[in-house]
This record gives structure tokens, sequence and C-alpha cells, in this order.
């Protein structure tokens, strides 16, 4: 009995962490990528390419970043109010974590 509910506590405990971490990776892994689609696709194969290639990869930098941030704002002003309505409803719906986040 105790041997089935440590595998379950262990269990439910690496689920809300891959849960919790997945978002956070892809959104590095799509970061990673557009920056060095960006860059890759800005800097000129030339002697150029050592003089620029600083500045092109900082230009990449600003535009993914400024992405990400009119993503965010958008998603925070358009979606973020009924997202965090849903999110709301399924926490006080799981019944440990009820107790602590309607506290």
């Amino acid at each position: 009995m105790l041997k089935e509910r440590i595998a379950k506590s262990i269990r439910t405990n690496i689920i809300i962490g891959l849960f919790l971490i997945t978002p956070l990776v892809i959104t590095l892994l799509l970061v990673y990528f557009l920056f060095t689609f960006i860059t890759d696709t800005l800097v000129p194969q030339t002697w150029l390419q050592t003089a620029w290639a600083f500045w092109y990869r900082l230009a990449a930098l600003i535009a993914v970043l400024g992405a990400l941030y009119l993503m965010g704002l958008l998603t925070r002003n358009i979606f973020g109010k009924s997202m965090y309505r849903l999110g709301d409803r399924i926490m006080t719906r799981i019944p440990v974590i009820k107790s602590i986040y309607v506290a």
C-alpha cells in the first residue's frame, strides 16, 4: 500500500514537472530556431560577414524579442481573460491542488 502511494506520488510529480517544463523548452527551441534562421538568412557570405555579423545577429535578436513581446501582449489582452478563467476552473477541480490554489 505504501509503495503504491509513493510510486503514484513520484509518477504524478514527474508528470506535473513535464507539464511545467514543456512550454519552456518549446519556447526556447522556437526562439533558437528563429534566431538561427534569421541570422543565417541575413548574414551575407562575403568579406562583410565578419564586419557586419554582430549587427545582423543583434538585429535578429531584437526582431525575435519583439515578436515574442507582441505575441505575449496579444495573448494577454485578447486571450488572457478567457485563458485565465479556464485555468482557474481547471485548478479548482483538481483535488489536491484545489486546496492550495483556492487558499
